[in-house]
Formats: C-alpha cells, sequence, structure tokens
C-alpha cells in the first residue's frame, strides 16, 4: 500500500464533526526540530573570527573527494552526518563511468540535493574557499545543489538583545541617593577600615591560606561563630564552657561600670574615607 492511500485509508476513519469536548483534548505535536534554525532562532556556535573551517553554522555541505570515491555529506553542528551520497553506493556507482570524475560529482550533487529535500533540508552552509570553487568538480557539484533547489546560505541568526542597565555614569549625587538612599548613607557613615587596628588573629590571610575560605573571619561570621576573649580565637556559642559565659558577663558588667564615669556627652568623630565622600 503506498503512502497516499495508507493516509487516506487512516484519515476516512476519523470523523469530520468532532465534539467541542474533543477539541480541547488535542494535542498538536511539532515533529520538526528546525523550525528554531529556519527561523534563525536556535543556538549557533560563532567559533574564532579567523577559525578555518568555519564553525557558524546549523548544517553544512561538504565534498570529500578520495582516490578512489566521491562522497557528499550534509553534517549537523553537532558534527554528525544528516544526509550523505556517495559512489561507494551500488545503486549509483553502476550508474558511473568513473567514480573520481567531474560527471561523478555532478550526479552525486543532483542525488544528495534530491535527498535533502526529501529531508526538507533546503538552506545548507558552503565553506568552500576560492580555491577549491575553482576546480571543475567542485564547482559542478555545487551547481548541481543549486539546481536541485537547493540555497547555499542559511538563515541569518538572530542575535538576542541584551538587558538594558542603568548608566550609572550620567546620574547625578542627587539622583543616586534618590536610587539608594540608605546605601549611601552607609557607605558615607562607615569608617575606614584601614585606619582602624584589629587584632592579629582578624587580619586577612594571605598565600595559600588565602584561598580556604573555610579559615577566613567573615565565613567564620556567617557561621553563627562569636569571638572568645579568653583563648583569643573564634568559636560557636555552644561550645563554650559555662565558666567562659560567667567570665564574659563579669568583663562586660566591669566595661559599662567603667563607661559610666568617663561618658561625655561630646559627639563622636564619624570617620569618612575619602573615596566614599561624595563632592
Amino acid at each position: 500500500m503506498s503512502n497516499s492511500l495508507l493516509i487516506s485509508y487512516v484519515f476516512s476513519y476519523i470523523p469530520t464533526k468532532l465534539p467541542l469536548r474533543m477539541m480541547s483534548t488535542l494535542v498538536y505535536r511539532n515533529k520538526n526540530p528546525r523550525n528554531l534554525e529556519l527561523l534563525g532562532m536556535a543556538p549557533k556556535t560563532k567559533g574564532w573570527e579567523l577559525q578555518a573551517p568555519r564553525k557558524d553554522f546549523w548544517n553544512k555541505v561538504v565534498l570529500d573527494k578520495g582516490s578512489h570515491h566521491t562522497t557528499g555529506l550534509v553534517i549537523h553542528t553537532s558534527s554528525k552526518v544528516l544526509v550523505s551520497a556517495s559512489t561507494k553506493e551500488i545503486s549509483i556507482r553502476k550508474h558511473l563511468y568513473s567514480c573520481t570524475d567531474v560527471s561523478a560529482a555532478e550526479n552525486i550533487g543532483r542525488v544528495l540535493a534530491l535527498r535533502c529535500q526529501q529531508c526538507c533540508l533546503v538552506e545548507l552552509f558552503s565553506d568552500a574557499s576560492e580555491i577549491s570553487e575553482e576546480n571543475e568538480s567542485t564547482r559542478a557539484f555545487y551547481e548541481s545543489l543549486l539546481a536541485g533547489g537547493i540555497q547555499l546560505r542559511e538563515t541569518p541568526y538572530i542575535e538576542k538583545l541584551e538587558a538594558v542597565g542603568i548608566d550609572y555614569d550620567s546620574m547625578s549625587n542627587e539622583e543616586k541617593r534618590a536610587m539608594y538612599p540608605s546605601l549611601i548613607e552607609t557607605l558615607r557613615t562607615t569608617p575606614d577600615w584601614d585606619s582602624i587596628p584589629y587584632p592579629y588573629s582578624l587580619r586577612p590571610k594571605a598565600g595559600k591560606a588565602k584561598l580556604k575560605n573555610n579559615y577566613q573571619i567573615l565565613s567564620k561570621i556567617r557561621q553563627g561563630m562569636v569571638w572568645d576573649p579568653f583563648y583569643s580565637r573564634m568559636v560557636l556559642p555552644q561550645n563554650k564552657a559555662y565558666w567562659q559565659h560567667e567570665y564574659e558577663e563579669s568583663r562586660k558588667k566591669k566595661l559599662e561600670s567603667l563607661g559610666d564615669s568617663n561618658k561625655s556627652e561630646e559627639p563622636v568623630e564619624v570617620i569618612v574615607p575619602a573615596k566614599w565622600q561624595l563632592t
């Protein structure tokens, strides 16, 4: 049974008028995965600007001329061979006088064009150089592809638009403050940590130890560790002994008593780094 008779036989049993419930449950499946390539929206490998052979294609046609046979290939960007036609096939070779002459390349192009039309491959990328196009066999191969309805160019790739950001350079200080008021005030009132001395154990690591983020002070603070003044180290609160908590409470009360006696109403000077000062 031919394909046309089979299709007419299958569709003869489909009712012409379907109920609304059945129409709403119909699922249309697109079985052509090349739709995005035809629309120019499929991802395309760009490669380098002067790379040879080029990589910016979806489907590329190649003529492989060997010492005994001639082969035409359509290669996908994933390096898979989609369609091929070769003089190694007995059905093609028995009609040719030679497997390597100009007529062989022309007939291989004619057969390859027919197979591409059957596979809905009508736009192919050609990476033939000017030197290879001067060859008579190569020119006959590509001319037979064009005569078979194959276009040796692909749909231009549609570049994705980049997200439009905010031009901070053209904004004034008032506009910046209006956008991020809390951030600006935080930066203005944050002291310069370079001019504030801190214990040696809190200094940032250098060398190989710098790459170990588990031992950095900021990562320990994020883990919930606190400073142990008795042993001068960072520990988790639950790992402290009971007498250490009592020791900290006594020190805190002692500092509070000293602070109450030395209280002054003079405002504390805020150190603003020069790089954060708005002029």
